[in-house]
């Protein structure tokens, strides 16, 4: 089927939708807007055998715009074009600004060793926030793991055991399940540190790589979870917390400095502390895990 093409530009098929597009054959000419049959998918696929390639389509209801003589309203149709672009730009202020007040409180909830809890996310607001002071957060978390037997640490297991991402580390797992149960927290803390690397290094899919820094995986995946819609902004916010986290985990601090008080692989893998080693530090590390497999797992499937 061969396009008609008027002298302004204007591609006539007929039919109820309006479609614009960067239509060009060899590259000789462009048309910006065209109106398509209903059969819009056959109709490109017929100029694209004629050697017709499109660019950047987009489907409008023509039927709005068609005075009572069927003719098209292009004023009417361009004014609502500007309103809706309008629109869009509102709601894009509105995104950035939403993204704009909650980031810190992601940041600041990582920079203390937790990441949004898997019970979600509603609690960092709840009276005044657990955020409102890292002695704050950890009491709540403590308390939240602690309660009803560990009923949260043993979801939060459970949950784990069903990504596959997680399958091939299933014994070391179950060792350190076992392990938190006997309370031998210095040994499940190393287990913990290695297995929330080998995470986010198969999230980014540079488990292969010989060198690579953990904190410029963590950035790289940020960055790319940037968000454009508001229903993107939690998943961008939980990728925030968790690179706060494993930026605090990870720094490079000098041996000849004071300890570091909160956990730092740096220090604990090489042998040079063994302060923050405890339930507390399992537990930020389990529920980072957690999250990065869980975020693995609903982005596969």
């Amino acid at each position: 089927m061969s396009p008609n093409i008027s002298a302004d530009g204007i591609l006539d098929l007929g039919g109820t939708t309006i479609v614009d597009a960067c239509v060009h054959r060899n590259a000789t000419f462009p048309v910006r807007t065209m109106y398509a049959s209903r059969e819009v998918a056959a109709t490109m696929a017929a100029w694209t055998a004629s050697g017709y390639a499109l660019r950047s389509v987009f489907a409008y209801e023509v039927s709005p715009y068609l005075d009572p003589d069927g003719t098209f309203d292009l004023s009417r149709f361009l004014r609502d074009e500007n309103e809706r672009k309008e629109a869009e730009a509102a709601f894009g202020r509105a995104v950035a600004e939403r993204r704009r007040l909650l980031r810190p409180v992601y940041e600041r909830l990582g920079s203390w060793g937790w990441v949004a809890p898997p019970w979600g996310s509603e609690v960092l607001f709840e009276n005044g926030g657990i955020w409102t002071s890292q002695a704050a957060a950890d009491a709540y978390f403590l308390r939240e793991y602690r309660k009803n037997r560990g009923r949260r640490l043993r979801q939060l297991f459970t949950d784990m055991e069903r990504y596959p991402v997680l399958t091939s580390r299933a014994e070391l797992l179950r060792q350190v399940r076992s392990g938190m149960r006997k309370r031998m927290f210095l040994v499940c803390v190393p287990a913990l540190f290695a297995l929330l690397e080998a995470m986010l290094l198969e999230y980014a899919g540079l488990l292969a790589t010989p060198t690579i820094r953990v904190m410029a995986v963590a950035d790289s995946i940020v960055e790319a979870a940037e968000p454009k819609e508001d229903y993107e902004i939690l998943h961008w916010l939980g990728w925030v917390a968790v690179r706060a986290f494993v930026h605090s985990l990870f720094e490079k601090r000098s041996f000849d400095q004071p300890a570091p008080p909160r956990a730092n692989r740096h220090w604990i893998m090489h042998g040079r502390s063994l302060l923050a080693t405890g339930e507390l530090e399992c537990l930020q590390l389990l529920q980072a895990i957690e999250s990065i497999a869980m975020d693995h797992y609903y982005g596969l499937n």
